[in-house]
């Protein structure tokens, strides 16, 4: 599945969609400069101008796609194309203007055993040390000049933000002791 992506727009001249996204821009409190850059946030793709009139959009499809800050189901060939007609009619991005500058590529799979095991004994992608970059969740990374191999427990993020979604939803705000009680 694809999930983060890297795009150069290459058209100079896109105009920004300002009638869906609020842009914002920085200054320098030292010199009261104004920064020529501006970015704005669509779903979960930031839009950066730059003072030189490229735009360059980061975020994850996957997300975009869910309309919300999930990833945790499978995203189909199918639900990317949709994603990308979607960009196009919603913030008029031309496919054809974009350079996919970045990737990732991801592959989910369903294990017999705990993957927290797996994950607490990974030591080596040849001859690369895999880390921890993020203290408190089960994830370890290789990081090579080009790529980074991600190694995660994805049900343990889903389910924490599953548990979120499902507090947000209308009507499902209520305790799992409250809701044993109304299943009986």
């Amino acid at each position: 599945m694809i999930d983060f992506i890297k795009i150069n727009y290459s058209n100079t001249g896109y105009i920004l969609p300002t009638s869906l996204i609020d842009f914002k821009s920085g200054f320098n409190l030292n010199t009261g400069e104004i920064e020529e850059n501006i970015t704005g946030n669509y779903y979960d793709f930031k839009i950066k101008r730059f003072g030189s009139g490229r735009t360059m959009i980061t975020g994850s499809i996957h997300k975009f796609f869910n309309r919300h800050d999930f990833n945790g189901n499978d995203l189909t060939a199918t639900n990317f194309q949709k994603s990308v007609l979607d960009l196009r009619n919603e913030i008029n991005l031309i496919p054809d203007e974009c350079i996919l500058e970045n990737v990732e590529i991801g592959v989910n799979v369903q294990t017999d055993f705990n993957p927290n095991l797996f994950l607490d004994n990974l030591l080596f992608h040849r001859t690369t040390e895999f880390n921890k970059p993020i203290s408190g969740v089960h994830y370890m990374q290789s990081k090579k000049d080009n790529y980074i191999i991600k190694i995660y427990n994805k049900t343990a993020q889903n389910n924490r933000v599953l548990r979120g979604l499902e507090r947000e939803l209308k009507g499902n705000s209520i305790t799992q002791k409250e809701r044993t009680q109304k299943e009986s």
